[in-house]
């Protein structure tokens, strides 16, 4: 495997912990607003409208997290971006087709 392949392999897991992190804020959203749970601890503990603060950190998490597994096409453009090559005089483009000159 290159140097590509890692990356996007470590891409995809992060993608992955994203998802789960979203998915588990969502799920408390949930939760809350069934009455299951409330917040104590936390970035939004003591607040007014809790639910929905949970409910867009889910979201927001997962619609991330489900770009980052997809692969995160405009990541790896900016990470690996296309070198154009040169079809100048000598270029391998250009020797690859010639036939060598018998004597």
């Amino acid at each position: 495997m290159n140097a590509k392949d890692w990356f996007g392999v470590v891409v995809r897991t992060v993608g992955l912990l994203v998802f789960t992190w979203g998915a588990w804020y969502a799920g408390t959203a949930a939760a809350m607003r069934m009455g299951i749970t409330e917040p104590r601890l936390g970035p939004f503990a003591g607040l007014k409208d809790y639910e929905n603060m949970y409910l867009a950190y889910g979201v927001t998490g997962m619609l991330y997290g489900l770009y980052l597994i997809r692969g995160a096409p405009f990541l790896f453009e900016f990470a690996y971006p296309e070198v154009p090559q040169e079809d100048g005089p000598g270029s391998k483009a250009e020797t690859k087709d010639q036939v060598p000159k018998s004597t």
